[in-house]
């Protein structure tokens, strides 16, 4: 297990059971299990278990660091509507990716969707994640050279224990990335629907899964048995008990109400005219407003339906109801009323109660249009073809086949989160998340952020999009974006850093490891095989390309996040770059004078940091020795050497 992992375990154990940590800091299992026992609490020994070869593999390469460095895309990154961006579109491998996430985004995302490979007959996934270990290592890790031998097998393999290796990670690692009340929403079909529920059962938990949205895309009239027509969203919580009801706009609703206002201007508040109009013009409209074209009642106060007094169960409310014109008691709902006489007294107050021609009819409440709701139902049509014009005309004809609706999946993002929330995709594909996220902070006026990660994949040559110039699936994910904005641009005024984005690749560096931070050996940094050139020349095509390249992969190591952006701190000639509370030093040539104005700053309270980072290959023997006795003689100060 590694470190990280287990302090997020620890982390998680000391929120929840305080009182079985000792003096020392150390979980007290037995104890623990004492407290089980004392209060009948049951523990499952032969419960059910999913199996499948390569899970010890995938839980061992869940917990690794990542191999790969951040590199920011310096030019665009400084275009004015990208510069103080939050929403982000990483290009790597998403196993990778999600490992320098974790260092950041541990708890802090609300929603993750994902798309990935379902794993059909067409061949469209095969598994080929990097094998980090040799056959001698993994033998030793599952302590059985047979079963090292079979994973080392999977490799390029389309079986159902190759997809579940390589998904396997990739979930746990968003599990960890998930806020209390956030949510996962995975696209899948019959193939693999069965072991993905499997896989998040024992992830997230049995107790949180929410359910599963039946999507009806096409219709299939060739011959065959049973046609398919269908895909599924499988949606589960963080923790089911933290999320509250999900409530959206109701659309339909609301260009009905639209609509009525036109009729109102035009007949002067004359109702009846208003109401047979109203009426027929929802008739010729019914398909485009679904589940609504009940809302065809007009009274002086607007349009409403009316619904139903009667309890659902037997045991509701009982009292007398007095009719308007032959003041007769109403006749009493079966199961009483669903509201109480105090409810129903404001209601009649309103003139929200719809009497019948007599006492012998039950009375109806008036459901006013403006209150009208949208559920997220379990099942939804929509015709695929309209995703894929929409996808055609941001990046190209046929350029990216069998896009998800940006419609639906706005639908489902608004009936979940709130206004200010973090949106993960990280199977961006042609980066529909993107889009539904945009088009909702421009609706709704809202202030989502995202986080895009897309593999550059590369595309076929032969394909349309080889032909309209596109070299990688990242590039279509990215001209999407950069196309939605425009087209919103077009609708008016935009808040810039709502819309802008910034682009970071995560690169393969065989040398580096986040986790190597060293400690100061003195024998070692008088080797003169150890004093090197210049090392960001290694990192970049310039000196500024290999600055930013360590600094953004030590700023998201160290927990401040992507995107954000240091403060230059000039020590007499040598940059150093300040976060917060940690300066940075990674130039070569840091000699005495530098040191000297950096404690001088440190001392007049102009530097107020409590650790210093130090890129040991920039820096000679002498000067990592002056700077090491200095700090130690200034309390509150910590000094960590890494390497990169």
């Amino acid at each position: 297990m590694s470190s990280l992992y287990k302090n997020e375990l620890l982390e998680k154990l000391r929120k929840n059971f305080p009182e079985f940590f000792s003096d020392e800091d150390k979980f007290d299992y037995k104890k623990f299990e004492d407290h089980l026992n004392d209060n009948e609490i049951a523990t499952d020994l032969e419960g059910f278990n999913l199996k499948f070869l390569g899970k010890e593999y995938s839980k061992i390469i869940t917990d690794q660091p990542p191999n790969t460095i951040i590199k920011p895309d310096l030019s665009h990154n400084k275009e004015i509507q990208n510069r103080d961006s939050e929403n982000l579109y990483l290009v790597g491998n998403n196993l990778e990716v999600l490992k320098h996430l974790r260092r950041s985004y541990h708890d802090k995302v609300d929603l993750i969707y994902i798309d990935p490979p379902y794993n059909t007959k067409k061949k469209d996934f095969a598994y080929n994640d990097k094998f980090e270990f040799d056959l001698e290592q993994l033998s030793e890790l599952v302590a059985d050279q047979e079963k090292a031998e079979k994973i080392f097998r999977l490799k390029n393999k389309s079986s159902h224990s190759a997809w579940l290796t390589f998904m396997y990670p990739r979930l746990k690692l968003a599990h960890s990335l998930l806020n209390d009340n956030g949510v996962i929403i995975v696209s899948i079909d019959d193939n693999e629907q069965a072991n993905l529920k499997l896989i998040l059962d024992e992830i997230f938990g049995e107790d949180n899964f929410l359910g599963q949205i039946i999507h009806k895309t096409a219709t299939d009239n060739n011959p065959g048995q049973l046609k398919v027509e269908h895909e599924y969203f499988t949606i589960y919580a963080k923790n089911k008990n933290e999320q509250d009801d999900w409530i959206g706009e109701n659309l339909a609703a609301k260009t009905i109400n639209e609509y009525y206002q036109v009729l109102k201007k035009k007949h002067n508040d004359n109702i009846a005219t208003i109401q047979k109009e109203l009426r027929s013009w929802i008739k010729k409209n019914e398909k485009d407003l679904s589940k609504s074209t009940h809302y065809d009642n007009v009274d002086e106060r607007g349009v409403f339906h009316d619904g139903d007094a009667q309890n659902t169960k037997s045991g509701g409310y009982e009292y007398d109801v007095i009719h308007p014109v032959t003041k007769k008691k109403v006749k009493q709902p079966t199961n009483g009323y669903r509201f109480p006489k105090s409810t129903y007294n404001e209601m009649l107050e309103r003139g929200d109660i719809v009497f019948g021609k007599d006492e012998t009819t039950y009375i109806k409440p008036k459901k006013r249009i403006e209150d009208a709701k949208s559920l997220l139902r379990s099942i939804i049509y929509e015709d695929g073809r309209s995703s894929s014009k929409r996808v055609d005309t941001l990046v190209g004809k046929d350029v990216f086949p069998h896009p998800k609706s940006d419609t639906v999946l706005k639908s489902i993002i608004e009936h979940i989160i709130n206004k200010d929330s973090l949106v993960l995709d990280f199977f961006a594909g042609s980066s529909t998340t993107a889009d539904a996220v945009l088009q909702l902070n421009y609706e709704k006026n809202m202030n989502l952020r995202y986080i895009m990660v897309q593999l550059a994949e590369k595309v076929k040559e032969k394909s349309m999009a080889y032909k309209a110039g596109y070299r990688t699936i990242d590039e279509i994910g990215k001209k999407r974006i950069e196309a939605v904005i425009e087209l919103l641009k077009e609708n008016g005024d935009l808040e810039i850093n709502k819309y802008g984005f910034k682009k970071y690749d995560f690169v393969e560096s065989e040398s580096m490891k986040l986790d190597n931070i060293i400690d100061f050996d003195e024998d070692l940094f008088k080797q003169e095989s150890f004093l090197f050139e210049n090392i960001l020349d290694n990192y970049g095509n310039h000196e500024k390309e290999g600055q930013n390249t360590i600094l953004s992969t030590w700023l998201n190591q160290d927990g401040f996040g992507l995107g954000v952006n240091p403060k230059l701190v000039d020590l007499k000639g040598y940059d150093a770059y300040r976060y917060k509370n940690k300066l940075y030093l990674i130039n070569n040539d840091f000699n005495t004078h530098n040191l000297e104005d950096m404690l001088n700053k440190i001392d007049n309270k102009d530097l107020n940091i409590n650790s210093i980072v130090v890129l040991s290959e920039n820096f000679s023997f002498i000067s990592l020795k002056e700077l090491d006795i200095a700090i130690k003689a200034r309390a509150g100060i910590n000094i960590e050497r890494r390497r990169f």
